[in-house]
């Protein structure tokens, strides 16, 4: 049986008025990275990335997110259900495995840059791939990490215009709702 990540992402419902589910999407994924990790000081780390300064020195318009964190990044075992179409592996947690297709409802790519520790390897491995609406096989094989701590980055990029709508029309759904 093969899966169509275009089908799988055209039947994912994203409301304009829950714009910005994607973004907590990647923000839970990092919580959960860092449970996983365990003990230890971790960090999660999030930054809007806008186009220059408009001409009355306002900031531009957001075109991307990057959301980092010290969890126990893309492993094998997490790589494999981040492969996998309606993943089960964090149903435990209440996960449905769909956060990442809502990523895509909202973001043309998302770029994934993880440097991580597996069981019973020496140092760091790292992984990098980008997550596109194709059906085409991700590879991303390990390979040694020039780290010394886990880091995993996460930047959904290109914003697909039409689910945004501006801060004005979310706050008048948002109190008409």
């Amino acid at each position: 049986m093969r899966a169509s990540i275009h089908g799988r992402v055209s039947h994912t419902n994203l409301p304009k008025v829950k714009a910005l589910l994607p973004l907590f999407e990647a923000v839970v994924n990092a919580h959960q990275a860092i449970e996983e990790a365990g003990d230890g000081n971790h960090s999660i780390g999030i930054v809007a990335e806008r186009q220059g300064n408009l001409d009355d020195d306002k900031p531009g318009p957001i075109e991307a997110f990057t959301i980092t964190d010290t969890g126990i990044g893309y492993t094998a075992a997490n790589f494999e259900s981040f492969n996998t179409v309606d993943s089960l592996y964090k149903a435990h947690l209440g996960g449905k495995g769909l956060g990442r297709f809502l990523w895509l409802r909202a973001f043309q790519r998302v770029e994934i840059d993880s440097h991580y520790r597996e069981i019973h390897t020496d140092g760091l491995l790292h992984r990098n791939f980008n997550f596109i609406e194709s059906d085409d096989e991700i590879l991303a094989t390990p390979t040694a990490s020039d780290r010394t701590t886990p880091l995993t980055t996460v930047r959904p990029s290109a914003i697909v215009s039409h689910i945004w709508m501006s801060a004005r029309e979310a706050w008048r759904a948002l109190l008409n709702a």
